[in-house]
């Protein structure tokens, strides 16, 4: 076990001033994605995304807390800083959104009017969790920001040493070479999107970074290729090869801005004349092994048949599947840190507690015919705070 170092414990007024930042971001990242209306033909996006949640706020803490036992926040960080990586920023996001989240979930209910200050009923499991994330994010990214924001839009999480690897296996772009990645890209997008159920899980965008002879770089990824814990995911027919691809460009004259959910916008769109380099490769054992077209052909077929099996299971899923699927797909977040850890059977203490939510939270979703009151506090009047301070 490791000998972890003392906790560098928050004041009540940065908790607070870390859930008043945390929540204006989350709450104009969704406006501008329109997240908050989102519906699905195949599954119950806000009921599972609250089932999920309130566990989290009932869970969450306590299962810090163990992960804790055997290593540091500080630690984790710097262990995510690769290519491909797992956890990674969404993970990151879903361990304090859903915690927070579940606990606005737990106000509202309970007649506290938006942005009204509470006596908050567990203060140490708030302190936990925002701890948590505010250190492992300061470790994580090569900045001061916890999180992209519009006044600084970046995600910079690579070392120039890791940088500097990965460039090396980059190579002047070909429009045979660029239309294989992109069509590769296209497949892998479709296999997460089905895999994490409409949930922009194993898709990550981070940058930007400096390149050569001043051009920009960014990164596309694709991880949890080969998922191990999702039940849907455990298909009869064969694995991807990789558990991440990663995508790597340089171009000349493009703005490069990240959102807190992991995603990348790239101006001007049609970025491929001013290309400079073009790299796609996976990593693993702190190197990157080029893929050639032949193997990102042979992924992308594999992936079309995976995501077409999967969606054969989800559209037989009952209606309480389609809500209670959501805590093994939030648990396979959490999962990953604990194995980065090394907490022995990381992965069956996470789903164990995620299970044992299950059934009380789907009971109190089910029996209401409106999504949960947070999802439409979360479109309101953007003035207010998302999350109630805590007195």
């Amino acid at each position: 076990m490791a000998e972890l170092s003392a906790p560098a414990e928050l004041s009540l007024a940065e908790v607070n001033a870390v859930m008043a930042a945390f929540g204006a971001e989350h709450r104009r990242a969704v406006a501008s994605e329109g997240r908050a209306n989102m519906t699905s033909s195949l599954f119950d996006v806000p009921r599972r995304s609250s089932l999920a949640a309130a566990i989290f706020y009932e869970q969450g803490p306590a299962m810090l807390r163990l992960l804790l036992r055997y290593t540091t926040p500080e630690r984790l960080g710097a262990a995510m800083k690769r290519p491909g990586s797992r956890p990674y920023g969404l993970s990151l996001w879903v361990v304090l959104g859903s915690y927070l989240t579940g606990r606005q979930q737990v106000h509202l209910d309970s007649g506290v009017a938006p942005g009204e200050p509470v006596a908050d009923r567990r203060p140490e499991d708030l302190r936990t969790v925002v701890e948590f994330f505010v250190r492992v994010s300061r470790a994580y990214r090569d900045d001061d920001e916890l999180f992209p924001t519009p006044a600084v839009p970046t995600q910079p999480i690579l070392a120039e040493e890791v940088l500097a690897q990965v460039l090396a296996v980059a190579e002047a772009p070909t429009p045979e070479r660029l239309a294989t990645v992109h069509r590769t890209g296209a497949n892998l997008t479709l296999h997460s999107f089905l895999v994490h159920g409409e949930q922009r899980d194993g898709l990550f965008g981070h940058g930007p970074y400096p390149g050569p002879e001043g051009s920009v770089v960014w990164f596309e990824e694709f991880n949890d290729l080969r998922n191990a814990v999702l039940p849907w995911a455990q298909l009869e027919c064969e694995p991807l090869p990789v558990d991440n691809v990663v995508n790597l460009y340089a171009a000349d004259g493009v703005t490069v801005e990240a959102n807190m959910f992991g995603a990348v916008r790239v101006d001007p769109l049609d970025y491929e004349g001013s290309l400079r380099l073009l790299g796609s490769f996976t990593y693993a054992d702190g190197a990157p092994r080029r893929l050639g077209d032949e193997e990102l052909a042979a992924i992308a077929a594999l992936a079309e048949q995976r995501y077409a099996r999967i969606f054969e299971q989800a559209v037989e899923w009952s209606d309480d599947y389609r809500i209670a699927y959501g805590a093994p797909l939030f648990a396979n977040h959490l999962i990953p840190f604990f194995e980065l850890a090394g907490v022995p059977d990381g992965a069956g203490f996470v789903l164990d507690r995620f299970e044992r939510g299950t059934a009380a939270a789907l009971a109190a979703l089910r029996s209401d015919p409106e999504p949960p009151s947070f999802w439409s506090h979360l479109a309101s009047d953007a003035s207010r705070p998302l999350y109630s301070p805590a007195l």
